[in-house]
C-alpha cells in the first residue's frame, strides 16, 4: 500500500455529553489527513466552537496547532482530547482510512453486516475495542480504497467519508 498519500472528506463523531453523559453530541467536521510514511498532518475545520484546528505528527512529537495555540505530546489522542474534547483513535486512523488495521495492535476480522456484500470482500475487524467497517469503496481504481467508514466504540460512533484521495501526486475521486 502507498506510504505517501493525501485524502479529504468529512467525518462525524457521536459521543456521549461530558455534562449530561446519558444525551449523545454529534460533530460534523471537514478534514483533510496527509501521510507521509509514519507522520501525518490532520486538519479539522467545524462550527465556531470548534474551528479549525490542525494536528501534526513528525516522529514521536505531536504539535496541535488553533489560532495562536501550539501545544506539543508524545501522544497525539490525549492531546486531541484534552484540548478539544474530541476522541479520535489518531494512532490506528492512518491504518484504517488506507481500509487496513493497524500492525500496532491485534485485531480480530469481523463477518460484514451488508446484505449487499455478496461478494465477502470488504474487511472489517474490531481493534483497540473499535469496531471498523467498510461501508463504502471507491470505484473503478488501481487500489482498494475506502470511501466510507464506520467505527465504533462503546457509545462513540466515528463516521468518515472520504470525498478524494490523492495517491503520489496522483488524483482519485468518486
Amino acid at each position: 500500500m502507498p506510504s505517501d498519500w493525501q485524502i479529504s472528506g468529512k467525518l462525524a463523531l457521536q459521543m456521549p455529553d461530558q455534562n449530561q453523559p446519558t444525551k449523545l453530541q454529534s460533530h460534523v467536521l471537514r478534514f483533510t489527513w496527509q501521510q507521509q510514511n509514519d507522520d501525518f498532518t490532520l486538519q479539522l475545520i467545524g462550527p465556531l466552537n470548534i474551528g479549525s484546528m490542525r494536528i501534526i505528527k513528525q516522529q514521536q512529537l505531536t504539535t496541535f496547532i488553533q489560532g495562536d495555540r501550539r501545544i506539543e505530546s508524545s501522544n497525539a489522542e490525549q492531546l486531541l482530547s484534552e484540548q478539544t474534547n474530541l476522541f479520535l483513535p489518531l494512532n490506528s486512523l492512518s491504518f484504517w482510512l488506507m481500509g487496513q488495521p493497524s500492525p500496532n495492535w491485534p485485531f480480530k476480522l469481523t463477518a460484514s453486516d451488508s446484505d449487499s456484500d455478496k461478494n465477502n470482500d470488504k474487511t472489517n475487524f474490531t481493534q483497540q475495542g473499535w469496531q471498523v467497517q467498510y461501508t463504502e469503496f471507491m470505484p473503478n481504481q488501481p487500489h482498494r480504497l475506502p470511501k466510507k467508514i464506520v467505527a465504533q466504540y462503546g457509545r462513540l460512533k466515528l463516521r468518515v467519508a472520504i470525498h478524494q484521495w490523492q495517491l503520489n501526486g496522483g488524483s482519485e475521486q468518486p
